[in-house]
């Protein structure tokens, strides 16, 4: 099956050469331009005094940037016009940028800690400082000098002790709360080397901030983004770039910042090098043969959207070598053994490289032994027999549970006390339509003597008990689990000020409507029986937040147990814009059922949206403990990840915060073989729900109906596919 690159997966690209999984291995640090391999090796050569490491160093030592006078001039509020000009604290940002990284290495070669002092002095400067960075070339001007800072600022949280915890957190906010915001959409309409600079920079924020989302971005932007600097659009096939008929001084940009990210990418263990048919080393190529003086082919090109066109290649800057090629000819040649004559040739007349937008590139690049700095491994995935999918049997007609006076939705099943199967579900009368779950939905309880049914009703578990609780009109989704000697049963709840729908007037101003809907609240109940009664609590245990990623309609809980620490790990779903995409989904844990539930990131779990397509994203997990990791299913919304529109997604954790998917993605599928042979695609399949018993899957749960089309329903009901278990997990 052919799995789609998205903002967190970089598995299976079908020949564009990405290297495994991103989503919930932990990053390699340091580690945005160089490893402790890398710099080790380094290391020795200068004690060597061996060449031309050496003299890479004596050229870096000699500069202005090296020396522990450096004054720094930290701006509040940077501006960088067009043409550079205004230069209102650019080059002030670009040189510190420039100086801190050189300090760095300094430092980590060196041991003298008047350097590391001197690359946080620098560094804290400006995050004590600037505000903002504004004008026409803001976004390059990010792009260009962020890398430089974020190098030095990974090398010294990770290999000097003396820069305080909080400082490491302003440079952090700096990152996030001023660079950050100019460069997250890119910029497509641009020539090339505008894009490429921001992809660098934003894979080494993410790095920093170990945040994957970020890093995944730019990794999804280099390989298939819509601008210009993407590496599908920057280059042709024989090597030609975007930027080739326009000078040569730009295309070597573009082309230093793309290696950039590839080197910075492979230090992670994703292969940017090879996308495309290793399209970089041909851009290089022809890049490096055309200014040393040889003739190329060129097709005449136009850019995305046709806002540049060139008939012939320039010669503008033609033969000015841009120092950048140390880094591609070492990958290519050094590492895969790959033909690079004329990079090679390049870089001989560069060297030593002390220039571009990442210096030192002879010191830190130059004839790296074949094996040196190896693809990092991303991490492994629990042995697997078999996709989730297939453990999927014939559903029976007639299992599960409806109800013919209402509407029934989301479901969860435990065995109870008396051996026999208990069932939580959401319902509301089928007279005042489907849509009026949001102010009319109450839990009830319905039991059958097997799993799959079918369920008759025995009582409103969670009944309507006035709009001055939380839950007092609305209780919706429940999830029932087991803990120690109690029941939890997990829901979401509203109240509001407006007059509830009747059988009598069913009305609900669509204002009305999305006061309730934005009003959701994640609670739970508890109970020594499953047949209740059941401790409301008078406030929910999951809110929104204002100003964070999950400002509105938390909803949808999830929750486990740990068995091996006794912790409840609860899953949820938010928005930051109500009912506007992306949907996301962050993850709480509390030792107490009653609270209080802290939050184990401050940013969400799973991040699948683009900026092309901000719809790809996930909702309605259910999380089990295999006895070793978590384990989750989802359901995919948009069909981008598993292949299939409503699918289920299947993805494993080891702390519950960082989540991998698996290779064999599918968990489950909208198509339903029942179990007379026949075979429907169902409407809707919402809210997927497992019964856990022994610590093995044994039946899907889930929410579906008939109708028209979609959300356009005859009936609802929760059906039951049971599942194969002689498997591992």
């Amino acid at each position: 099956m052919k799995h789609k690159i998205l903002s967190i997966i970089c598995c299976a690209f079908m020949g564009v050469g990405t290297s495994g999984p991103v989503l919930g291995v932990e990053f390699v640090h340091p580690g945005v331009s160089h490893n402790q391999v890398e710099l080790a090796f380094v290391k020795s050569k200068l004690k060597a005094q061996e060449q031309p490491w050496q003299e890479a160093w004596d050229r870096m030592l000699s500069s202005k940037e090296a020396d522990l006078s450096w004054q720094t001039r930290a701006v509040a509020h940077v501006e960088r016009g067009a043409y550079n000009r205004p230069d209102i604290g650019g080059s002030f940002f670009m040189g510190g940028g420039k100086a801190a990284y050189t300090h760095a290495l300094l430092w980590v070669f060196t041991d003298k800690e008047a350097h590391a002092q001197k690359a946080a002095e620098i560094l804290n400067a400006w995050s004590a400082t600037l505000e903002s960075v504004t004008n026409h070339d803001a976004k390059l001007l990010v792009g260009m000098g962020g890398l430089q800072f974020c190098n030095a600022a990974e090398l010294l949280k990770h290999t000097w002790k003396g820069w305080p915890a909080k400082d490491q957190q302003a440079f952090g906010r700096m990152l996030q709360k001023v660079l950050y915001p100019v460069i997250q959409d890119f910029f497509p309409a641009a020539n090339g080397n505008w894009d490429a600079s921001m992809i660098q920079t934003m894979m080494a924020m993410g790095i920093f901030l170990d945040d994957h989302a970020i890093f995944q971005k730019a990794v999804d932007y280099y390989l298939n983004g819509v601008g210009n600097g993407a590496v599908n659009h920057y280059f042709k096939a024989s090597g030609q770039c975007q930027e080739s008929g326009r000078d040569q001084g730009h295309t070597q940009m573009g082309l230093e910042y793309l290696v950039n990210s590839a080197e910075i990418a492979w230090k992670q263990g994703v292969d940017l090098y090879s996308a495309y048919d290793n399209r970089l080393a041909a851009g290089f190529e022809y890049t490096a043969k055309y200014n040393l003086g040889n003739d190329v082919p060129f097709e005449t090109y136009e850019s995305y959207q046709g806002k540049y066109k060139h008939s012939k290649i320039s010669d503008k800057s033609r033969g000015r070598l841009r120092p950048m090629y140390e880094k591609a000819y070492n990958h290519y040649h050094n590492r895969m053994s790959m033909d690079m004559p004329w990079c090679q040739k390049a870089s001989q007349k560069t060297r030593p490289e002390t220039g571009g937008t990442m210096p030192w590139s002879t010191l830190m690049y130059a004839d790296q032994p074949a094996g040196l700095v190896k693809l990092a491994a991303r991490g492994k995935e629990p042995p697997e027999d078999t996709a989730f999918v297939d453990r999927i049997l014939p559903a029976p007609i007639g299992g599960g549970y409806e109800d013919p006076d209402y509407w029934v939705w989301g479901s969860s099943v435990i065995k109870g006390e008396d051996g026999k199967y208990h069932m939580f579900a959401s319902r509301w009368l089928k007279k005042l339509g489907f849509g009026k779950w949001v102010t009319n939905s109450e839990v009830v309880h319905a039991v059958a003597d097997t799993p799959v049914g079918p369920y008759k009703t025995v009582e409103v578990a969670l009944p309507v008990r006035g709009k001055e609780h939380w839950d007092g009109l609305c209780t919706h989704n429940p999830k029932v689990i087991k803990y120690k000697n109690t029941y939890l049963l997990y829901y979401f709840g509203n109240t509001y000020d407006f007059r509830q729908p009747t059988v009598e007037n069913t009305d609900l101003d669509s204002d009305d409507r999305t006061r309730a809907w934005m009003n959701k609240r994640v609670g739970v109940t508890i109970s020594e029986s499953v047949y209740g009664p059941w401790k409301r609590l008078d406030k929910p245990v999951i809110e929104p937040r204002e100003g964070h990623w999950d400002a509105s309609i938390t909803s949808n809980p999830a929750p486990v147990v740990n068995e091996n620490t006794g912790e409840i790990l609860l899953m949820y779903k938010s928005s930051t814009y109500g009912k506007r995409p992306p949907l996301l989904l962050g993850v709480a844990k509390a030792t107490n059922p009653e609270g209080p539930y802290e939050r184990l990131s401050e940013d969400p779990i799973f991040r699948f949206e683009t900026a092309e397509n901000e719809r790809i994203d996930v909702e309605d997990p259910y999380i089990w403990w295999n006895g070793e990791k978590y384990e989750a299913i989802i359901k995919d919304r948009s069909g981008e990840i598993c292949g299939e529109e409503g699918g289920g997604i299947h993805a494993w954790s080891d702390d519950g915060v960082n989540w991998q998917l698996f290779d064999k993605v599918k968990a489950y599928s909208r198509e339903v073989l029942w179990d007379d042979g026949t075979r429907t695609h169902q409407n809707h399949f919402e809210r997927p729900f497992l019964l856990i018993e022994k610590g093995v899957p044994t039946h899907l749960f889930a929410a579906t109906g008939v109708g028209p089309r979609a959300w356009s329903f005859d009936k609802t009901w929760n059906m039951v596919i049971p599942l194969k278990t002689d498997l591992k997990r």
